[in-house]
């Protein structure tokens, strides 16, 4: 067969069954006979049309396209895309194993009636009516199996488990909270030791505690940096006394530029020489430039000392002998006071919270203190790396002390008539129920341990609620109806309820499988 070849219709073949005879039974098998005279394409329609799965092609041995590798690739590659069994009825075992190497089925024939019986419409009718009639196939009742009712019986029993038995119910009561406080002024005394005292008169002891907090802050903005111009002076002294200039003193030039020394420097007083000449008091010192930069290069002139009296200023001042070199201007991160006093009231803050912990914390149960009993002070601030200096971030450690007034709790709780009966277990000035704060301080002096307040007493009033009576009310009912029918209730402000294990949105009818709990959070 040539490719190319234009497809030629099969007129009258034994697979092609008009609409008209849709009253025959299909066969089970559809018997074609391949001709010398047909073509490969012709077979493959035949083929497609056939109205049954298995097709038997009869084929003789002598046709031209069993010769052909091109014919039998496209016959092999076209049938084996169609979704049927197809087999080659031949003779010839050679034809047979031909077929065999391109993937088609090959068999010889059962009867000699398979290659000599044309399968012709009127044959294929025949042998429709020829063949026995099927019995007709009942479909069997199917009943219902062993394991559906297992199934069945489980589902009933995990439904009642999970309505009935399981289900718990856990509600909430938020009541409508009433705080009542009461003011009482009081007299805090740690001299005092009468045991018949009123109860305006509260025990008291003072506390004192000492510590340290640091901090780091980074440098981040850029100023005038560099070296410190440094050179000699003689200080003069025409007085009759002796001056100590401390360190760090300034000497100020005629254009501002002052000068500093590392160390104190004493002058010594003028005197009386033993040819009677009057001598003054000199002092060689080293100085450097207070802020660096060449601003500092000085070669020569007077050095003024502002810190003295504008008398002193006249007779007592400094002479440049060696000039003032070395001083050199670039920008870069130097400490200076801004960034101190930029940090120093979170330096404050952090120490003083710090100190009123730790006496906290040295307190117990006996004792109360507030923040208004105390006194903080602050014995010094060191600054790391010091002022000038250039660095990336500058440290700060402030150290003081603290010295609070504390009084007795018993005493506080005794002065509103409060003890554990009305407050329950009382911890540090406070209970679930009650607490005592200091409301303002009229005087204090924690040297002496006295002081006088004013205390504010507050308990949180809960209004009753009886559990089982509640549950009664609330069982077998939804959660939308449970949660009006307590907020129904006078003291209650808010309603939670929470359902496990529970297939439906209702409480479980028996009370012992409903839990109700109040909240006691204080305000």
């Amino acid at each position: 067969m040539k490719r190319g070849m234009p497809p030629v219709s099969i007129g009258d073949d034994a697979a092609e069954i008009s609409p008209q005879k849709e009253f025959m039974r299909v066969p089970d098998a559809v018997t074609l006979i391949f001709d010398e005279h047909g073509t490969p394409w012709e077979l493959v329609k035949a083929v497609t049309r056939a109205r049954s799965i298995r097709v038997e092609v009869t084929v003789p041995i002598s046709h031209p396209c069993f010769q052909s590798a091109v014919a039998m690739e496209y016959l092999s590659t076209a049938l084996l895309r169609i979704k049927k069994e197809i087999y080659f009825i031949t003779h010839d075992p050679e034809l047979q194993e031909r077929l065999l190497q391109y993937g088609l089925s090959a068999r010889a024939p059962r009867v000699l009636q398979e290659l000599t019986e044309p399968p012709g419409r009127d044959h294929l009718i025949r042998s429709f009516f020829k063949q026995p009639m099927r019995s007709f196939q009942r479909k069997r009742k199917k009943y219902v199996r062993g394991w559906w009712f297992i199934l069945f019986i489980a589902l009933a029993v995990i439904l009642f488990l999970f309505t009935a038995i399981a289900p718990r119910a856990h509600v909430t009561l938020i009541p409508d909270v009433k705080v009542i406080e009461r003011k009482a002024g009081v007299f805090i005394d740690a001299e005092w030791r009468n045991q018949q005292r009123d109860a305006a008169h509260l025990r008291g002891k003072v506390l004192k505690e000492e510590g340290i907090y640091a901090t780091t802050t980074p440098i981040t903005d850029l100023s005038e940096s560099g070296e410190k111009a440094r050179g000699e002076v003689r200080i003069e002294n025409q007085t009759g006394q002796e001056v100590i200039l401390a360190p760090k003193t300034e000497l100020l030039g005629d254009d501002g530029v002052a000068y500093v020394s590392e160390s104190a420097l004493t002058i010594p007083a003028a005197y009386v020489a033993e040819d009677t000449t009057i001598k003054f008091g000199t002092l060689i010192a080293m100085l450097m430039a207070k802020e660096p930069g060449v601003k500092g290069n000085r070669s020569s002139g007077r050095l003024m000392i502002p810190s003295l009296s504008p008398s002193k200023q006249q007779r007592i001042w400094a002479v440049i002998t060696s000039p003032f070199t070395g001083g050199s201007d670039r920008m870069g991160k130097v400490v200076r006071q801004e960034h101190v006093v930029a940090v120093e009231p979170r330096l404050w803050e952090g120490l003083q919270q710090g100190l009123f912990e730790t006496l906290e914390s040295h307190l117990g149960d006996e004792w109360i203190t507030a923040f208004p009993l105390v006194m903080a002070t602050v014995t010094n601030v060191t600054v790391d790396p010091p002022f000038g200096t250039e660095a990336d971030a500058v440290s700060l450690i402030m150290t003081g002390s603290m010295q609070a007034l504390i009084f007795s709790s018993a005493d506080a709780f005794r002065a509103f008539a409060a003890d554990a009966h009305i407050c329950g277990a009382i911890r540090n000035g406070k209970s679930e129920t009650c607490a005592i704060r200091v409301d303002k301080v009229r005087t204090l002096d924690t040297e002496k341990g006295k002081g006088d307040a004013d205390l504010v007493f507050s308990k949180v009033q809960t209004p009753p609620f009886d559990a089982a009576a509640l549950s009664e009310k609330i069982t077998g009912k939804s959660v939308q109806q449970a949660r009006l029918t307590l907020l129904s209730l006078s003291g209650v402000k808010d309603v939670r309820i929470s359902l496990r294990w529970s297939l439906r949105n209702y409480l479980p009818r028996d009370v012992r499988r409903i839990t109700i709990e109040v909240s006691q959070n204080m305000p």
